[in-house]
């Protein structure tokens, strides 16, 4: 099972990434 921590890290990754993926778009 995979920590909390390594779990928040992964999902905040993945918030960035898609963040900033909209930002190119505009």
């Amino acid at each position: 099972m995979r920590s909390l921590l390594m779990t928040q890290s992964e999902e905040l990754g993945l918030f960035n990434w898609v963040f900033n993926v909209h930002v190119r778009d505009l």
